[in-house]
């Protein structure tokens, strides 16, 4: 395939989360962002292991960036690999989490940023705020916070794992991302709430294109397991739950009440 090309705005490497069968995996790739030139989209390329990509064999990852919806940090990520530290990037078709080392952070989002929305250069100029996080990210999630916009139930079905059979629950349910804990309703007539799963004892969670899951700690009702749930909207799911734990951390100064017990 004829190779885009581009002018090199940044390059260096970024570690790309995967979903694998069991669980997630980082895997480190040569990154090089690509500014749109003449027929060349502006791109972020990610390219696997040096070996292989000099006979041309590695797969090459291509993020459009004229897809790119918000490039924002993410804080309360899942471990990421040393001396790096975390952010998003999302685009129309699926939400990328990657890694980047910790004092690149920054620059990978401004740069990206700057790409991905060229009519913004001049709020974004300054990025503001600790570790260049961009404001507007903080407004956003204010307003929608209280504007509750993003569709918060969703209908899905629960794949047997073992906690869900303790809890004995199977079928369609409703799932619903509450202010402080993710909420399952009976059924979709039925107005009964079955359980419910405070963000603060969340460990993790994910998804891909047809299934949600996520990991309950100890202290939820449920007991700790994986719970995963059949669904189109996955994508959607997470967003949403992003978005309610970002909003609960802004909302509450870490006061006793939030502060896990040792």
């Amino acid at each position: 395939a004829a190779r885009m090309e581009g002018v090199v705005v940044k390059q260096g490497f970024l570690y790309l989360q995967q979903q694998q069968t069991f669980g997630k995996k980082w895997r480190r790739f040569g990154a090089a962002l690509y500014g749109g030139s003449g027929c060349a989209l502006a791109r972020l390329e990610l390219q696997e292991g040096s070996e292989k990509s000099r006979r041309g064999e590695a797969p090459r990852r291509v993020i459009r960036l004229n897809d790119c919806l918000r490039v924002s940090e993410a804080s309360g990520e899942a471990s990421s690999p040393r001396d790096t530290s975390t952010f998003f990037l999302e685009t129309t078709e699926r939400l990328y989490l990657l890694a980047a080392p910790t004092a690149e952070r920054g620059d990978w989002i401004q740069a990206i940023c700057l790409l991905a929305f060229p009519g913004q250069r001049k709020e974004l100029s300054g990025l503001e705020g600790k570790g260049g996080r961009p404001r507007m990210e903080e407004n956003e999630l204010y307003s929608s916070a209280t504007a509750g916009t993003p569709q918060k139930e969703f209908a899905v079905t629960m794949r047997p794992t073992e906690v869900s059979q303790r809890c004995r629950l199977r079928g369609s349910y409703t799932l619903r991302v509450g202010e402080s804990a993710l909420e399952l309703w009976g059924g979709p007539d039925s107005g009964t709430q079955l359980y419910e799963w405070p963000y603060r004892f969340l460990r993790r969670f994910g998804r891909d294109k047809v299934t949600f899951s996520f990991e309950a700690g100890r202290r939820c009702v449920s007991g700790e397991g994986n719970f995963e749930f059949e669904t189109r909207q996955g994508n959607e799911i997470f967003l949403a739950l992003e978005e309610a734990i970002s909003a609960q951390k802004n909302a509450t100064s870490p006061g006793p009440q939030t502060q896990p017990v040792r």
